[in-house]
Parts: structure tokens; sequence; C-alpha cells
């Protein structure tokens, strides 16, 4: 008698069934994977572009105010070791004054100035007596010399005061009298400033008291 194995075909028959539904799903699986991918570095990349916006925000800010400080320390050492004039030119936008502004005995002479076509302040340093006067130089971009991104002097504002009590009394621009020019004592400097990721013109203002002949 020959005895044979009987091997039930049911459990084959339903995986070769199944075949269709797992591929799918595999792809379906890859599909939502590959979204949510999508999705997180999207995400990632956005808030990257806003962080490195708002860093280059500060930084520009940063530079503005180094572009203020330069100037304000500068002008606050006008007439500091020189017997003559201390300012030669006070108008809106340009000031000349002589001065040791570094304490090396030495005296210079300073043109700060914005140059409206370029929209960026300009410094004319030159070292008297070799160059007895500064107020018809060109002299170095200002702001190319302390950062690296491109800002926009949009405007540079100067108003004078005398050494009236209380702050003193603001005097008429242009300053074109000698003597009145020898009555300076306070020098309000404000720029605005427009950076490439400044949304808006931004404003920064400093003053600076100065004291002739210390």
């Amino acid at each position: 008698m020959i005895r044979g194995r009987i091997v039930s075909m049911a459990p084959r028959a339903g995986l070769v069934g199944m075949r269709g539904a797992v591929l799918t799903d595999v792809i379906v699986g890859l599909s939502i994977l590959a979204i949510a991918t999508g999705g997180i570095f999207a995400g990632f990349k956005g808030s990257l572009t806003a962080w490195t916006a708002a860093q280059q925000f500060s930084g520009e800010q940063h530079n503005a105010r180094l572009v203020l400080d330069w100037t304000v320390r500068r002008v606050r050492a006008a007439g500091n070791g020189y017997a003559g004039p201390h300012v030669t030119v006070a108008g809106a936008t340009e000031i000349v004054f002589y001065g040791d502004t570094n304490g090396d005995g030495r005296v210079e002479c300073y043109r700060i100035y914005r140059n409206a076509s370029e929209e960026v302040v300009y410094a004319n340093i030159t070292e008297v007596p070799a160059v007895p006067d500064c107020s018809t130089g060109t002299g170095q971009p200002l702001t190319a010399s302390v950062e690296a991104r491109s800002l926009a002097i949009v405007s540079l504002d100067l108003r004078y005061f005398d050494g009236s009590p209380g702050g003193g009394v603001e005097l008429a621009r242009p300053v074109t009298d000698p003597l009145t020019r020898a009555l300076i004592r306070r020098v309000l400097v404000t720029i605005q400033v427009r950076g490439q990721q400044s949304a808006t013109v931004f404003s920064m203002s400093s003053e600076v008291y100065i004291r002739p002949g210390q």
C-alpha cells in the first residue's frame, strides 16, 4: 500500500494573493516617509533662513553703531591740543575739525561727511601741519573700514549747540560765522541706515560734548 502525503495548497495560495498588497504597503510607506522628510527639511530650511536673516540684521545694526561711535569719539576730541579754531565747517551733513584725537601729541584735521549719491559716510584725515586743510579732500569710506556687508547711510544729521546751561542753545546750520562756531560745545549726531536685511530704515543717535583746548 502506497502512502502519500497530502499537502494543503491554501497557505501558498494566500501568500500569492498577498504579494500585491505587501508591495503597495511598502510604496505607500515610502511615500509617507518622503513627504514627512520633505516637510521636516522645509521646516528646518525655513528656520535656518530666518535665523540667518536675524543674525545679519543684528550684524548690520552693530555695524551702524560702529560708524556712529567712531564719529562721536573723533568729534569729542575736537580742539584737543589745538590752539586754533576747533571747528571750521559745521554743516548739516558735514563737519571739519582739528584736534589731537589719539593722544600722540600731533594734531589731525578731520572731515566727516556723507556722500549723497553713494549713501556712504566718508572720513578724510590728514596730519597738521603737513596738510593744513582737509576740507576739500575725499578721504575713505568709513563704512567700508568697519563692516563686511554694505550699509546704505540714508542720512547723516549733525546738530550743534553752544555751552549755555541746560544743554545749550541750538545753532542754525550751517554755522558759517567763525565766532559762532567757536561757541560749539555739543554735537548731536544722528544716522539713518538701510541694510541688506533691514525691512525699513532705522536710525541711531548719540551726542558728544567737546572741550576745546583741554
